[in-house]
């Protein structure tokens, strides 16, 4: 199929999934994708791999579209200069000669993949634009001098700032990131998230993530379900690729019985897919976030979200999508479990799809991007 702009993109990312890390950025790697629909995309990534014992490795694959150049190299150099050098080592083995054939450099997240970008700006000129995801710069008091340096500098220099949500993007300005911003949510494989009549045989919760408590709640989510399983016959299942004997025990330890409540490790998203759409309702009861990809993808399989109000989740989460909650109010989750549980009827799985589909299908963000691309260069 014949792309419709065909810009030649260089993919820098600072997250990306990869053999130390499979998930980590799995939703750059989609943006990636995307894009790669209507554009001609070569990922760059560097990955810290410290159990080495040569000083490089490079792996070149080919996964939808997109050209995905992965180096591991190990933890040597200071202040950064074994990134650096990481990828020079890739610049002078498998771009020197189609370096000067792109058009543009997208950078996913800005530290530290921006500070490669602004390099190649500086020495062959080639332009820049940045999408960010990091929570981080709600709270700059928490951010190392040196990264807010090289932050400002590289955001003054970038064509353009794409945030995934509007609150992000205020908070990147209040940071000192100086640019123009455009905004781009996260993407989902409609595809892969479908409505499904097949659905579990008792009213499923389910809440997928990271599973890091002082980020996602867990806790809370487990407490809540503690006091309103009992009213409501409905199930919890998590799903994540953190630990999961600590919220076992925890769950054991507020009597919620065994067959009422399931804990799994990391799924792929196929089998996440299938039993968000086996389920009824989303939980993410986080204590900051920017626009996570799970809220779209419950959406796009037809179910509604119970979500904090913190980062940009309000942006895309009304009544008719769910409940927005209060973050860490225990309470307010546990009762707005009992309401879409009685409620539920009054949640249109179609229109949830239809929705995820106009604002984060491939082809929504794709069209953006290339938009963006195409007024920049």
């Amino acid at each position: 199929m014949k792309k419709t702009y065909s810009k030649n993109i260089l993919f820098l990312a600072s997250w990306y999934p990869s053999k130390v890390h499979s998930t980590l950025g799995n939703f750059c790697q989609r943006h990636a994708q995307a894009i790669a629909t209507q554009n001609n995309v070569t990922v760059v990534y560097l990955a810290k791999d410290i159990t080495m014992s040569e000083p490089y490795r490079i792996e070149v694959n080919e996964i939808k579209g997109v050209k995905e150049i992965i180096c591991y190299y190990q933890k040597k150099g200071i202040a950064g200069s074994g990134y650096i050098k990481a990828f020079n080592h890739v610049v002078k083995n498998k771009l020197l000669a189609q370096i000067h054939s792109f058009d543009l450099i997208h950078v996913n997240v800005l530290y530290r993949a921006g500070l490669l970008a602004l390099q190649l700006k500086k020495t062959i000129n080639l332009p820049f634009i940045i999408t960010e995801h990091w929570t981080g710069y709600h709270n700059s008091k928490k951010v190392k001098f040196i990264q807010k340096y090289f932050s400002k500098k590289v955001a003054k220099d970038a064509s353009r700032i794409a945030p995934v949500s509007e609150h992000l993007g205020e908070a990147m300005k209040k940071f000192g990131c100086n640019a123009k911003y455009t905004v781009v949510p996260n993407v989902v494989d409609n595809d892969l998230f479908t409505p499904s009549l097949s659905k579990s045989e008792k009213f499923t919760f389910i809440h997928v993530s990271s599973l890091v408590d002082d980020h996602k709640n867990i806790t809370g989510i487990i407490s809540s379900f503690s006091e309103a399983w009992s009213e409501i016959d409905a199930n919890l299942l998590i799903i994540g690729d953190g630990e999961i004997a600590p919220y076992i025990k925890l769950a054991q330890k507020l009597n919620i019985p065994e067959d009422r409540i399931t804990l799994k490790g990391e799924q792929t998203l196929s089998e996440v897919a299938t039993q968000m759409a086996a389920s009824h309702c989303l939980i993410l009861f986080s204590n900051y976030e920017n626009q996570p990809c799970v809220i779209p993808e419950a959406y796009s399989a037809g179910i509604p979200v119970i979500a904090t109000d913190v980062g940009g989740i309000n942006e895309h989460l009304t009544p008719a999508h769910g409940k927005l909650i209060t973050k860490g109010n225990t309470q307010e989750l546990t009762e707005a479990m009992k309401h879409v549980y009685r409620n539920i009827k009054e949640y249109d799985a179609h229109w949830l799809n239809d929705y995820s589909r106009e604002y984060f299908s491939v082809s929504a963000v794709a069209d953006a991007y290339s938009k963006i691309y195409a007024e920049v260069i």
